[in-house]
């Protein structure tokens, strides 16, 4: 994308490098997506949570962090809600390799970074209420956690959850004890 590379948004924690995804990361994220989501491994679905206009039209908000040898260890796929002042969390998976080193957590604070920038007040994202590690994973950052009945259609109940963004940048770092896959 043109002059995309000036307004690319990096953070460097310890070993860990967040930056914003690009074509070639998506490409390394989907050809090992079992990696990532190995408690889903053939799962069809889970490609379905990985559409490219999270990095063709939506690439400011779609993040990675990689390792010293150029592999994705973990990364997030937001946007910003266009009906209020929310940043909103799709996807975020962890390696299993990777797994309870504070890089999910590290990925959610620098989208609230980012969409505190851009006048956001909330981060907010989207489970299953049997997925028991995304909403222990969401509530080690402060998240609230409600379940909604019909919200992805009749009978879809969904966990809504949901941080102000200077109340999850305050939060301390996600339990060791927290896994988070893919949530």
């Amino acid at each position: 994308m043109p002059g995309r590379a000036a307004g690319l948004h990096t953070h460097r924690a310890a070993d860990r490098h967040i930056r914003q995804a690009t074509k070639k990361d998506y490409d390394q994220i989907l050809t090992s997506i079992d990696a990532f989501w190995d408690e889903r491994i053939g799962d069809a679905r889970v490609a379905l949570f990985h559409h490219a206009l999270f990095v063709h039209e939506l690439g400011d908000t779609a993040f990675v962090v990689e390792d010293l040898g150029g592999t994705i260890t973990a990364y997030l796929f937001g946007f910003f809600s266009t009906t209020a002042t929310v940043a909103y969390v799709h996807v975020i998976a962890v390696r299993a390799t990777h797994r309870r080193l504070g890089l999910a957590t590290a990925l959610y604070r620098h989208l609230a970074g980012v969409a505190m920038g851009r006048g956001a007040h909330s981060i907010k994202a989207i489970t299953t209420p049997g997925n028991e590690a995304s909403i222990a994973f969401h509530a080690s950052l402060g998240m609230s956690a409600t379940e909604v009945a019909n919200y992805a259609g009749p009978g879809q109940h969904r966990v809504v959850l949901l941080a102000g963004l200077e109340e999850l940048q305050k939060c301390p770092t996600a339990s060791p004890k927290t896994s988070v896959g893919a949530v």
